[in-house]
């Protein structure tokens, strides 16, 4: 009969993966680069304050063509595509 007991576990759990995650990105955030395709400036905008707010360096381009381009060019822990 542990169940309410697991239940109430797991919430924490999540919580503390999330905490442990955000730790771990601004300790290392520097070294994190991820490339934006976007065609809206003002959501490159906010993608680009919002990362760089967690130390992530963020290379934009305004579509998938020169995604592809830059990609070739550098490497990316992340390819973030709009669609």
């Amino acid at each position: 009969m542990g169940t309410a007991r697991e239940a109430d576990d797991e919430p924490r759990a999540s919580h503390a993966l999330i905490a442990a995650h955000s730790v771990a990105a601004q300790q290392v955030g520097s070294r994190i680069r991820v490339l934006i395709a976007e065609d809206s400036a003002i959501n490159q905008k906010v993608a680009v304050r919002m990362l760089g707010r967690v130390g992530v360096q963020a290379d934009v381009v305004p579509d998938g063509e020169q995604a592809v381009h830059a990609v070739t060019q550098h490497v990316y822990e992340l390819v973030w595509i709009d669609l």
